[in-house]
């Protein structure tokens, strides 16, 4: 089974998504799971979040309600002033690094740098925030933050990006299934695991 999860590290409906992806990997221990990252904000969209604060501030309780998933205060209190930063480059470079170098762990990076934000309220662009990711993974510290500065790292990324545009995905979290050469969309958006499985059964049954 090979599924491709289009994600954002900024993205929270794909941190509530999280709990539905860990138990897909329990169910299907023998899944390949490619995590592509979709650039939600790049170019002019990054910056302070400004005015956005109070609008995703105010849709916190529905995604809690849906998913599960809890939002630290930390990262509540960091996005009430407005001035918390957003830019998805930063941390899709460093997800990129994982994915080539060692993409059994692709995952729980990517995982865990959404922990960083939406629990602790870390900034992705500060290089410290990947200091005790990196140690409890065992990975190269030094090497994945060289990457977020590297040009040849920026343009597989931003590659990335273009792929997933030129996939038709526009939002995010989505989940595509891979099977005898034909991509199936299973996902598109939070959706509950039974529901999820419900179409993989569907898809790899057939």
């Amino acid at each position: 089974m090979k599924l491709l999860y289009f994600f954002d590290p900024l993205c929270g409906w794909c941190y509530g998504f999280k709990s539905v992806v860990d138990e897909l990997i329990t169910l299907y221990p023998e899944m390949d799971l490619e995590v592509i990252c979709g650039g939600m904000i790049t170019g002019e969209l990054q910056g302070p979040i400004g005015d956005k604060g109070k609008y995703i501030s105010e849709s916190i309780p529905r995604l809690e309600q849906m998913t599960g998933a809890v939002i630290g205060i930390e990262y509540k209190n960091q996005i009430a002033d407005g001035s918390f930063y957003c830019s998805s480059v930063k941390p899709s470079v460093a997800i990129q690094w994982v994915k080539v170098n060692f993409p059994e762990k692709a995952y729980q990076f990517a995982s865990k740098i959404q922990n960083e934000m939406f629990i602790l309220g870390k900034n992705l662009e500060d290089n410290s925030t990947y200091l005790s990711i990196c140690d409890e993974l065992n990975l190269p510290y030094e090497s994945i933050i060289n990457a977020t500065t590297d040009d040849e790292w920026l343009f597989k990324t931003n590659s990335e990006f273009r792929f997933c545009a030129d996939a038709g995905i526009t939002g995010f979290p989505a989940l595509v299934a891979e099977n005898d050469k034909q991509l199936y969309l299973v996902a598109r958006g939070y959706s509950p695991t039974q529901n999820v499985v419900e179409i993989l059964k569907k898809i790899y049954l057939n």
